[in-house]
């Protein structure tokens, strides 16, 4: 995966570990990416399997479910 350096995707992309970053309005450095992921099979698998990974441990069901219950629980304890 490879994401502008903006906004909220350094938080999806963590460069060289998930994905990679490129600055954002430079073409340049996106096609850097484009190439190094094209010419590294290992980079490319390597980042792979740490997007899965990482985006199993942050992404579960279990985890959406237990963030929505914290809402749901914080709501009901607010007095109106």
């Amino acid at each position: 995966m490879i994401g502008a350096n903006s906004e909220a995707i350094p938080e999806l992309i963590q460069n060289g570990l998930n994905g990679l970053l490129y600055d954002t309005g430079n073409p340049i450095t996106l096609a850097d990416k484009i190439e190094l992921l094209y010419k590294d099979r290992d980079l490319r698998e390597l980042l792979e399997v740490n997007a899965y990974q990482w985006s199993n441990k942050n992404f579960s069901s279990e985890k959406y479910a237990s963030a929505l219950l914290e809402v749901f629980r914080d709501t009901v304890k607010k007095p109106t």
